[in-house]
């Protein structure tokens, strides 16, 4: 199917657009109606259909990939790689489940993650969405002011932490911010779960409070623990915006729509099919971390690079060894993982033969990456070319799409409106001249499901295009 197609059946049939979609995940009770809109501006997304992220992303691909690398947690800093496959991470779920649930966290109860890019991070995620409990997980560069304002909005039943993360070879201490804290916050949970990776000799800890993962996990090792069917539209996990225009406000992700616009989005807009390699260079701090370092690889039947590190230590070229060894299929990263001149230069000799088929789209990194990446431009240096290659990588012919050889690396970037609100200020300047160019830009943005210009994003808010990706969030 033809992309305009594809589009234009999501705007002209989106109950039916919809259900088709909905096939792509494992429903335990299927839904009785695929929207209900009858609260405006409110819409419920696949009404009555009980579902499972954990039993979407692990337990549904045992029988066909059980021996297949789901997750491999790489850490630049300590030097540790961890390769799971599907039944490795199905059994570390269910016992992180376990533990969760002797700690008498259950369906609903809300808990705090406050961990880095380690595998502990996705098998406590998975774990609260097995059971149903609600998981939050705070970036681990954020002060301890900014963790207990999230804590005591959410109330949580727990709180899981780690002893430190790294950064640049320096050990950074978790311990003395949680500890922080809890002391400022006002409804602290009265336990908290540590993770020990052994980094901070000094940890202390406070009697009838902390406990330690590593024993309780030997305690329930084995342990296999029933899934929580939920209905579509119950919460799966809440994430909070920055605060940096006041208070972090929450945001809350259902669970059918979620899990159907993830398991959609890995497809068609970044080409990784079950068995392929997904590399995100986010923190799962952030949403594109849950989305695209944890859910939508894993519901696809991927496998997920989680890295914890700088993208220049021990040496720019680190990111494109790791493509290289594993295959990786799409990358998706940022403008500011790229934008160093050091990374700049170093690129061309590192990455080659490996082309990028998009790079990121800020223009002077664009412009830089594609010259270390030997990829040519057009005469404007930026937009046109970057539209034409968006359009073709998001499926103008999704029946046909560019298939990479072996090797290569398709490297995506973030969205951040730039392409439609540049073309949007020219056609201010150039007059009624520059609007099919306009439209073009904020075309290409919606196919990709990433933020556009501003009346464009508020049609999509209304529900005029593509409905459950409102909850990908990228």
């Amino acid at each position: 199917m033809r992309y305009e197609e594809f589009y234009q059946r999501s705007i002209e049939q989106p109950e039916a657009f919809w259900a088709e979609q909905a096939q792509r995940i494992h429903w335990h009770t299927p839904p009785e109606r695929i929207l209900d809109v009858s609260r405006p501006p409110f819409r419920r997304w696949f009404v009555g259909g009980t579902t499972n992220l954990c039993y979407n992303a692990v337990d549904r691909h045992l029988p066909a990939r059980g021996g297949q690398l789901a997750l491999v947690a790489i850490s630049s800093e300590t030097g540790i790689t961890r390769e799971l496959s599907y039944r490795d991470l199905y059994r570390e779920v269910n016992t992180f489940a376990a533990v969760l649930a002797s700690l008498g966290v259950g369906t609903g109860d809300r808990v705090v993650i406050y961990l880095p890019n380690i595998a502990e991070a996705v098998f406590a995620m998975l774990a609260c969405a097995r059971i149903g409990a609600i998981h939050s997980v705070v970036f681990g560069g954020f002060a301890a002011h900014n963790l207990a304002l999230r804590i005591d909005d959410a109330e949580p039943a727990l709180l899981i932490a780690a002893d430190a993360g790294m950064r640049g070879g320096k050990v950074i201490p978790y311990k003395p911010l949680v500890d922080a804290a809890l002391e400022e916050a006002k409804r602290p949970p009265p336990r908290v779960l540590m993770i020990d990776r052994g980094l901070d000799p000094q940890m202390t800890r406070v009697a009838g409070r902390d406990l330690d993962y590593a024993s309780l996990r030997a305690s329930y090792e084995g342990a296999e623990v029933p899934v929580a069917w939920l209905e579509s539209n119950e919460p799966s996990y809440l994430l909070y915006t920055s605060g940096t225009t006041g208070k972090p406000k929450g945001i809350q992700r259902d669970v059918g729509g979620y899990a159907v616009a993830m398991a959609m989005s890995i497809e068609t807009i970044f080409d990784i099919k079950p068995g392929q390699v997904m590399f995100s260079t986010s923190d799962v701090g952030w949403a594109v971390g849950h989305s695209y370092n944890v859910y939508a690889p894993l519901i696809g039947g991927a496998t997920s690079l989680l890295y914890e590190g700088l993208p220049a230590h021990p040496d720019p070229g680190i990111w494109w060894r790791l493509c290289e060894r594993y295959g990786v299929r799409s990358m998706f990263s940022s403008p500011t993982a790229i934008r160093t001149e050091k990374a700049g230069r170093q690129l061309a000799e590192k990455v080659r033969p490996v082309p990028a088929q998009m790079a990121v789209p800020r223009r002077r990194t664009a412009r830089r990456t594609d010259r270390a990446l030997g990829h040519r431009r057009t005469r404007r240096a930026g937009d046109r070319q970057l539209l034409a290659d968006r359009n073709r990588l998001a499926g103008d012919h999704l029946d046909a799409r560019p298939r990479l050889e072996t090797g290569e690396v398709r490297l995506a970037g973030i969205f951040e409106s730039r392409l439609s609100h540049e073309s949007d200020r020219r056609s201010h300047r150039r007059g009624a001249s520059a609007e099919p160019e306009r439209r073009a830009g904020v075309r290409a943005a919606v196919a990709a499901g990433l933020p556009h210009h501003r009346m464009a994003q508020r049609r999509t808010l209304r529900g005029e295009l593509f409905q459950p990706l409102q909850g990908a969030a990228l």
